[in-house]
């Protein structure tokens, strides 16, 4: 049997890959602060917001610490970023 595509069609077995959600839904997403702390630690050292999170949640996972996180500030300076780079290409 022959298997007719149209134009622009993927055949049965040919999936899109999958795209990365952007950083600041990443970070809503994450339920547990050892996912955002994992999420957040290629970024340490790019910004001040970025290092005192990882410094609160360091202290909230390692040392039993219960600081408060601010996600909606973290995903508001990502969103930012990315703004800034669209607008840099």
């Amino acid at each position: 049997a022959a298997l007719w595509l149209l134009p622009g069609q993927r055949g049965p077995r040919e999936r899109r890959p999958a795209k990365t959600p952007p950083m600041n839904a990443r970070i809503k997403a994450a339920k547990k602060e050892r996912d955002l702390f994992e999420l957040l630690l290629p970024f340490k050292g790019e910004s001040a917001l970025v290092d005192e999170t990882l410094e609160k949640l360091e202290a909230n996972l390692f040392r039993g610490a219960a600081h408060a996180i601010d996600r909606k500030a973290l995903a508001e300076h990502f969103g930012k970023r990315q703004d800034e780079a669209i607008r840099f290409i």
